[in-house]
């Protein structure tokens, strides 16, 4: 299940998004790239265990360039089995309702994602650190 607050058809005000996740990766793209080696391709390759994820989201849509944008800045985070997690703090820029006339939209997001093992003191792992631009146009 998920909770989740959706503001109106502008996307303006609060919006909320709560998500636990169990399982293994539903993709074949997953199993490509997280494969340590070609052996792991083959059928009865390495196989996923189960792992369970809590992801989360906060934001607050506001008018923006003449009301016809809306900007949402956001913060957002992921817990994984083992202790990984990430954090992420952004803004998105999305063109105001839904219009028949196609839709743009950018985003830009820094995030630092903290492996499991850095969670022990001594470990030797550094915290990994990411800054990401989105942008998307239907018509």
């Amino acid at each position: 299940g998920a909770l989740s607050l959706v503001p109106g058809d502008r996307g303006r005000g609060l919006s909320f998004r709560l998500a636990p996740t169990y399982g293994t990766p539903g993709s074949g793209v997953e199993r490509l790239w997280s494969a340590r080696d070609a052996g792991g391709l083959a059928s009865g390759g390495d196989t996923f265990e189960p792992e369970s994820r809590l992801e989360g989201e906060i934001g607050y849509g506001l008018p923006a360039f003449g009301d016809r944008f809306t900007g949402t800045p956001n913060v957002g985070f992921t817990l994984a089995d083992g202790g990984a997690r990430e954090y992420r703090l952004g803004w998105r820029l999305a063109r105001a309702g839904g219009t028949s006339s196609g839709s743009f939209a950018l985003s830009l997001d820094a995030a630092r994602s903290e492996p499991a093992g850095n969670n022990d003191s001594g470990s030797g792992t550094s915290p990994k650190h990411a800054v990401v631009l989105r942008a998307g146009v239907r018509w």
